[in-house]
């Protein structure tokens, strides 16, 4: 959407004086719905006289695109200052968001009533989407090939839908509901194509251009192209069309413009307007005999249905596959262990999130043969995936999105739904790291030079590191110490520390170190390690002790990432796509990848357990406290869980369990000193009210034959 010229509603009746507009009496119209960018308003306008009523929606940000189920009796809208997808009742009543997380820039907006689904464009995620009416089982319908799609309109009878694109090569296009057998209809002598409409008495497509100043229309296959109206410098926006008129707004033009189709005379709607946006026109039974073969049962389809010429393909919603009979669905999970990570093609851009399960003995084992991997989801451009992290209790899985400027999460607990969760970081998102205790997300952000915090819970965020950083990258968090580490890439390289909430930095290493990225803890041995390309080494430190020392030195090398599974470290090299499998430093089995390989992890409960123990190397311990007091020596080698911190206090729960169950049900609260293994005070405790079962350890469904889109 770009600004322009400012044209008043004394403009418009310019052009009546110049015989080109006179006001009608009548029209088949019973309504007219409009968007209002600036009043930041929907309206109801009569069509016949030109008064309008502003709709109680309450102030809305920023309205674009505007749409009407008159099954339903729901007005949807978009609202790309928002970033969502809404729809209330006329009255106001029963408003609510359907789509809050995947519609950065939500432009078009078209209903397919007898299917039951909405489709959206997004000019931030070059995506056109889809999910039902209500807003489940979100997907990407069409993700590739886009750039900057505008606006959308549904054929749902003959399973067509068209859109518009104002990217660099702007067009307008043709596909099945489902996304195959895409065409390009016309490409040539397009600007800005702002709105599009269709006209199916006439078996035609009209659009409206704001910066060729042009209204133009063609068959549905793009030919017969005819000039309808041009006047400069109308930045036109919405068009919709009934069976004798055209209906059009302008961003300079105070008033709806009802055009005839037949002698291309106008006569203006009501008037006091800012900005005209979307358009949409209400008629008594509006596609109430319109069907195709989603409209029975939702096709037999268990998620989504979605119409194509002759009839109908079900689909699933990000996160889930179909199945072999091509109606059921089933949800994609991590195997526990396995190891993750993101590879990158570097001709077409796309970003590919991939798992093998097992870990680095699999590898091992697997010397001389091909080693199965599992698609998790991919994404295409601008989507650029730079990170990855795990809260492994809860079942969810974290990226940064250096293109989007966003942190996403999939969370395999809630139907694997994937949200984005955080916005407004930087291109220059780098690395993140789980606070799995505290259900915090740290992420270092190398443009703004900061380090921020995101509570998975609150959804709460501040920075916590803002001064004295130059280009941050990876970042580690040691929970049970209430410590977090990172990297930096300035003209002084080195590696911090810090506590949880960014203060008492101490600068660890700063000598042998060049460009240091992706960095890991291996909580028993309590040792950090990190990767530098520069030096072509995986570095090293007690952290205990202070002793730094070389993990591993490979000459020619392009460390990026790195992750520790408890046996070895794994880091992904890009000068030769490979993932390295260390072991001791010494043991090196470098796995081939087939595209440029970023960031990697490893996903399994042994990595964040909810059992730190003071003293490293006891197992568990098997007891029981039934409200009588404890001992502090008595909780030495139980699991534990840290609560709260302040200062050097820190606030241990203790658990009774032997095995590590995210619920248990009985144990101690201490307070300890954060670097003691011994507590001052401890107070036993029954019950927790949270249950006692465990979560199902899920294995990967090895289905590939329906490959899936992300969320981004």
């Amino acid at each position: 959407m770009k600004t322009t010229f400012v044209m008043s509603l004394l403009g418009v009746k310019l052009l009546c004086l110049l015989s080109l507009c006179q006001v009608t009496s009548g029209t088949s119209v019973d309504s007219i719905l409009l968007a209002d960018l600036l009043n930041k308003a929907i309206y109801k306008v009569n069509p016949t006289t030109g008064s309008n009523e502003t709709l109680p929606f309450g102030p809305l940000s920023n309205p674009v695109a505007v749409d009407y189920d008159a099954t339903s009796g729901y007005v949807y809208w978009t609202d790309v200052a928002e970033h969502r997808i809404q729809r209330a009742y006329l009255n106001g009543t029963g408003m609510e968001a359907i789509v809050t997380s995947n519609a950065i820039t939500a432009d078009g907006l078209a209903l397919d009533i007898p299917g039951g689904n909405v489709y959206w464009t997004d000019t931030d995620r070059n995506a056109i989407s889809v999910a039902r009416m209500d807003g489940k089982h979100f997907r990407n319908v069409l993700s590739t090939q886009l750039d900057q799609p505008r606006a959308i309109v549904l054929d749902p009878e003959n399973g067509y839908m068209y859109w518009t694109d104002w990217g660099a090569q702007a067009k307008i296009e043709r596909a099945a509901m489902d996304g195959t057998g895409r065409a390009t209809l016309v490409n040539a002598e397009l600007l800005w194509p702002n709105g599009l409409t269709l006209d199916k008495s006439a078996q035609r497509l009209y659009w409206c251009d704001g910066r060729t100043y042009k209204i133009e229309s063609s068959d549905l296959n793009g030919y017969d192209r005819r000039l309808f109206f041009y006047q400069h410098p109308l930045h036109f926006f919405g068009i919709a069309v009934d069976d004798t008129h055209l209906y059009w707004t302008a961003w300079n033009v105070r008033s709806i413009i009802r055009s005839s189709k037949t002698n291309g005379v106008h006569d203006y709607i009501g008037s006091g307007f800012s900005r005209p946006g979307g358009i949409h026109l209400m008629k008594s039974g509006q596609d109430q005999t319109v069907s195709n073969a989603c409209s029975n049962q939702n096709g037999g389809c268990q998620h989504l249905c979605l119409a194509r010429p002759g009839g109908r393909t079900c689909a699933c919603q990000n996160g889930w596959r179909l199945q072999d009979d091509d109606v059921t669905c089933q949800q994609l999970v991590l195997a526990e262990p396995s190891i993750v990570w993101i590879r990158r093609d570097q001709v077409t851009n796309i970003n590919i999130v991939e798992m093998l399960p097992g870990n680095s003995t699999t590898i091992r084992d697997g010397i001389g043969s091909t080693l199965t991997t599992k698609h998790i989801f991919s994404v295409n451009p601008p989507s650029a995936l730079t990170a990855l992290d795990f809260d492994v209790r809860n079942q969810q899985m974290f990226w940064a999105n250096a293109g989007l400027k966003a942190i996403h999460k999939v969370d395999f607990l809630n139907d694997a739904s994937a949200t984005t969760i955080l916005r407004g970081t930087s291109s220059a998102i780098q690395g993140l790291a789980v606070d799995w205790l505290n259900q915090n997300l740290y992420y270092t952000d190398a443009y703004y030079n900061w380090i921020g915090l995101f509570n998975t819970n609150s959804s709460h965020r501040h920075v916590v590191v803002q001064t004295g950083l130059d280009r941050p990258q990876g970042i580690a968090v040691h929970p049970s110490r209430g410590q977090m580490f990172w990297s930096d890439w300035g003209l002084e390289p080195k590696i911090e520390r810090a506590t949880l909430s960014g203060q008492a930095r101490t600068v660890l290493v700063s000598n042998n170190i060049q460009r240091p990225h992706g960095m890991v803890i291996d909580y028993v041995r309590n040792r950090l390690y990190w990767a530098d390309s520069g030096v072509d080494i995986i570095g090293s430190l007690d952290l205990d002790s202070g002793t730094q020392s070389v993990y591993r030195y490979s000459p020619g090398t392009s460390f990026f990432d790195i992750a520790f599974d408890g046996i070895g470290i794994l880091a992904t090299d890009q000068s030769g796509n490979e993932l390295h499998v260390i072991v001791e430093g010494e043991d090196v089995i470098e796995a081939q990848l087939p595209a440029e390989p970023h960031g990697v992890g490893f996903y399994h409960e042994s990595r964040q357990q909810w059992q730190q123990s003071p003293t490293r190397g006891n197992s568990p311990r098997k007891g029981r406290h039934k409200g009588h007091a404890v001992s502090s020596s008595s909780t030495r080698g139980l699991p534990s869980q840290v609560l709260h911190t302040r200062g050097t206090l820190a606030v241990f729960r203790y658990y009774t369990r032997e095995l590590p169950s995210p619920r248990p049900t009985q144990g101690a609260l201490c307070l300890h000193e954060r670097a003691s293994p011994t507590p001052q005070w401890c107070s036993s405790i029954k019950s927790d009210t949270r249950g006692s079962s465990s979560p199902a350890l899920w294995s990967f469904s090895p289905d590939l034959t329906h490959g899936d889109t992300g969320p981004s």
